[in-house]
């Protein structure tokens, strides 16, 4: 992907707080991250962790060598090896995974002491970092985009057989949701894995992603390699310059990571007309689009914070659309009273699998029920509805 020139600067950026205040906005922010860290350092590391997130949960599920995982209640998680004798596997060293339902439920300003903590205290190298652009003024939606880029494709594959916009490798113009294919055109700029460059660009809509929730075209860049090593340093130098030039005013702090990683999405792609004429490519005009984005990524920028807390309604939700149908099919399958006692043993008497996260979910729920914040939810109308149609359960379920 190429690099874009360089843009003029007509004013500071700012940050932005809250989902009201992004309307008309351009938002950044960091989505994902990944690295390793030496074996030496687990005992701190573990103290450190728990110690701003609350007791993890152990589970013996290996995956990349290791042998075990820790995960916190915010779902922050650590895969190590519970025997000295593995150690070799991995080189000595363990990996942390910092999922964007964890990065989103750190404030930016801790969100940076916590990024040179790992750097500074458990020399963390990073593999992976995502950084993400959200476009809440739908400069141009990934529908237009690919009509501009994209003139065949074969929807089988998602593979792009015929482009404009070098680069570009894949597009799909569905999205799954509740059993449906929904219009939401994603295009992928770039590759994954050992034969890609390191840069993965995605650009979709995050409306339909989020169901509603974030309304804005959404720009994500996935590093790996050497360009997340330099990404992610390339934020905590812009940090550190901050405060060496005296801007130790925590939101100038936050500026200068945010407009880090509005560089490093505006500087690993270009938009340009090729169809000109010209085979220099740097005398090739620019798309609108492209040039009103770059002016956004150099002026006001908005730190944002995707976060998608789990409750007890949206469990509920969850299971009405997606868990209903398939008990439903067990019911008939089963017949009523072998599909009960099923239900009964499975999930009412069977081996307790709550995790952490499940424990706080239940936790916050419970305080915000004893303050009158929402109504209790009772298990027996739930169960009761689907006896309704569905046939009676044995008496000793309810």
């Amino acid at each position: 992907m190429g690099k874009h020139r360089s843009e003029p600067n007509p004013c500071p950026p700012t940050v932005i707080r809250g989902q009201d205040s992004q309307r008309g906005a351009t938002g950044v922010g960091l989505h994902w991250f990944r690295g390793s860290f030496p074996v030496s350092v687990w005992p701190r590391v573990f103290s450190y962790l728990t110690g701003l997130f609350g007791e993890p949960e152990h589970s013996d599920f290996g995956l990349w060598h290791y042998d075990a995982v820790m995960t916190w209640p915010n779902g922050m998680l650590v895969r190590y090896h519970t025997r000295e004798d593995r150690y070799a596997l991995t080189a000595g060293r363990f990996a942390l995974e910092c999922p964007g339902e964890a990065v989103a439920a750190i404030e930016p300003g801790a969100l940076i002491d916590f990024l040179e903590t790992w750097d500074r205290d458990f020399q963390l190298v990073v593999s992976r970092i995502d950084e993400r652009l959200l476009d809440f003024e739908w400069i141009i939606s990934p529908i237009q985009l690919a009509g501009l880029g994209i003139r065949t494709f074969d929807p089988e594959t998602k593979e792009v057989t015929n482009r404009d916009f070098t680069g570009l490798e894949s597009y799909d113009e569905s999205f799954p949701c509740d059993g449906k294919k929904l219009r939401m055109a994603e295009l992928c700029f770039g590759r994954r894995g050992s034969l890609g460059s390191g840069s993965y660009l995605r650009f979709y809509d995050k409306e339909l992603e989020s169901r509603g929730d974030v309304m804005a075209a959404c720009w994500e860049l996935e590093s790996s390699g050497d360009k997340a090593r330099k990404r992610f340093r390339d934020i905590l130098d812009a940090v550190k310059w901050a405060r060496i030039e005296g801007q130790n005013d925590p939101q100038q702090l936050i500026d200068a990571m945010a407009s880090t990683i509005g560089r490093h999405i505006g500087g690993c792609i270009d938009f340009i007309h090729r169809d000109q004429g010209d085979k220099n490519l740097s005398r090739c005009p620019r798309y609108d689009f492209w040039e009103k984005l770059l002016v956004k990524l150099s002026g006001r920028l908005t730190w944002v914070s995707e976060k998608t807390k789990r409750t007890v309604e949206k469990a509920k939700a969850y299971v009405f659309h997606q868990v209903v149908p398939t008990l439903q099919m067990l019911r008939a399958a089963l017949s009523p009273e072998r599909f009960w006692d099923w239900l009964r043993d499975e999930c009412i008497e069977g081996e307790d699998r709550l995790r952490a996260v499940h424990r706080k979910v239940i936790s916050d729920y419970r305080v915000a029920q004893a303050v009158g914040e929402v109504l209790p939810v009772d298990i027996e109308p739930l169960l009761r509805a689907f006896q309704n149609r569905y046939g009676p359960p044995p008496c000793d379920v309810l």
